[in-house]
């Protein structure tokens, strides 16, 4: 996701920590990632945010709801939460999540669902988020990987991650795994055209930059709406149609071209605000 995938790519920000806050790209990418990607027993941001968790009998005994309290539980709980009182780095998370949903003219929520002292930094046993989410080598005399709760190396939402635990259990690790490779004279066609392209591009926004400049005072921000109505559409139709039921990755791509919709309209009134 964040590099081009090698045998070990998993192991590029392990040894490359400092891109996670220096290189654009990989700082929004991995963000991203975080939020939508299940970590058991955790259910991902998105699912809480959104309102697709649907609280157990055992997130409901625990206090467990579809709430920012439990999005801070996510991020940091083992530091924020579970302590009886609210951390003040909560406390601060509270404080510009009620200033944002002000500043958009969103519903508030209630504030003792923003908070996440009172709950522990632990994720039930039995809740939403507790289930299968990686591979791990099986337990029987087969050569196979099983789908796990525990973490692993291996993700069932990483492409090639079941192969990736094949080969390293069973095999000769990557030399078992052959991953396909582009030609070299190929790569460097590619890597010119690229640098053609993005000359083009440099002349483009200079000829441009002028006229952006006198835009600038006439610009029409667009207006960011109240996601409740496209996110209560989206979870009403599940299928494409009636006749071609659809599997959940329909209702998932729909939420993704909403989001990044509405992430390209809070960017442009931060820019034009100057708050970035």
């Amino acid at each position: 996701m964040l590099v081009e995938s090698t045998y070990d790519s998993k192991m590029y920000l392990l040894e490359n920590p400092d891109e996670v806050h220096q290189d654009a790209f990989t700082v929004f990418t991995s963000a991203l990632w975080f939020y939508m990607t299940p970590q058991s027993p955790k259910p991902s941001i998105h699912d809480v945010a959104t309102g697709y968790m649907v609280p157990t009998t055992a997130d409901k005994n625990e206090g467990f709801g579809a709430n920012f309290g439990v999005t801070t539980n996510i991020i940091n709980g083992g530091q924020e939460c579970g302590g009886g009182w609210e951390n003040t780095k909560s406390q601060s998370r509270i404080k510009y999540y009620k200033a944002f949903l002000e500043y958009f003219d969103l519903p508030a929520e209630d504030e003792s669902t923003m908070t996440c002292g009172n709950l522990k930094s632990s994720f039930p046993t039995g809740g939403y988020g507790d289930a299968v989410a990686y591979f791990d080598k099986g337990w029987s005399s087969d050569k196979e990987c099983i789908p796990v709760k525990w973490q692993t190396p291996y993700s069932i939402y990483t492409r090639d991650d079941y192969k990736r635990c094949i080969c390293d259990h069973f095999g000769d690790k990557e030399k078992s795994c052959p991953q396909q490779h582009k030609d070299d004279d190929d790569k460097e066609d590619e890597k010119e055209e690229e640098e053609k392209e993005e000359e083009k591009e440099e002349e483009k926004d200079d000829e441009k930059e002028d006229e952006k400049d006198d835009e600038d005072d006439d610009l029409t921000l667009p207006e960011v709406s109240d996601p409740t109505v496209e996110f209560k559409e989206i979870w009403d139709r599940p299928h494409f149609n009636d006749n071609e039921p659809s599997r959940t990755m329909f209702q998932v791509d729909r939420s993704l071209d909403y989001i990044e919709k509405k992430l390209t309209e809070i960017h442009a009134i931060f820019e034009a605000k100057k708050l970035i």
